[in-house]
């Protein structure tokens, strides 16, 4: 499934909780809640396919609020509380018809605070694979479209199309996501262990990042989870 295509689901997922409301008014609130900034590529995507959907939706009037928490830049023990206390006094005065939890961070935010800033308020989720729910049951008011990541397909892949390849670098970052996701990546190419060279570049500041890479051997793929926090911080 595209990035596209989820955000499609995802607003009909959305839709269909706000016609089954009380209309409050006469336009629906949606707040859209993002990890990181809307601007990133992957997000940017999903916004634009929210967006394009909710507006499409005859009859209604939807007025979208997003909200960033940009963690990777500006994340700390004291930042979700102040991040709590600063949407609360925003949105106080406002009704709001759903909350939209895009990726795990989200989510686990409004797990934890949603009821305090968006009281009674249904969440819809998206971006988020089976793996980060744990088995944790969900609230009643809480739903969303899974979506399932999977690193060892996009090895088997790369070497079928590169037969000869020894080497095996796989990048990532260290912020708590990019280790959220390295730690899947590990566990998916365990199997690759003594067949091929295995090598986990995480915690190198970005310019030595791009140097190593540049001057790697011949027969070696390179491949990519995310990266929003380089060795440096």
């Amino acid at each position: 499934m595209t990035r596209a295509t989820f955000g499609l689901c995802v607003a009909w997922t959305i839709l269909g909780i706000a016609s089954s409301l009380p209309a409050s008014a006469a336009t629906r609130h949606v707040v859209v809640l993002y990890d990181e900034r809307p601007d990133l590529p992957g997000l940017a995507l999903i916004d634009a396919s929210l967006s394009a959907t909710l507006a499409s939706h005859p009859g209604d009037s939807v007025q979208i609020f997003r909200e960033a928490m940009d963690l990777s830049r500006v994340g700390s023990e004291d930042y979700l509380p102040q991040l709590r206390d600063h949407l609360r006094a925003k949105y106080a005065r406002l009704t709001i018809d759903v909350v939209v939890a895009v990726l795990g961070p989200s989510l686990d935010f409004l797990l934890s605070e949603g009821s305090d800033v968006f009281p009674g308020t249904p969440i819809v989720f998206c971006g988020i694979d089976p793996q980060e729910l744990g088995g944790r049951p969900l609230p009643s008011h809480v739903t969303g479209v899974l979506m399932k990541r999977e690193f060892r397909s996009t090895l088997e892949i790369a070497l079928k199309l590169h037969p000869d390849t020894r080497h095996v670098v796989h990048v990532a970052g260290t912020s708590e996501f990019d280790q959220r996701l390295l730690s899947q990546v590990r566990q998916e190419f365990a199997g690759y262990d003594g067949r091929l060279d295995l090598t986990f570049m995480t915690d190198l500041p970005f310019e030595r990042l791009l140097q190593t890479l540049a001057n790697l051997p011949p027969e070696t793929i390179v491949l990519y989870s995310t990266l929003f926090q380089d060795g440096a911080g």
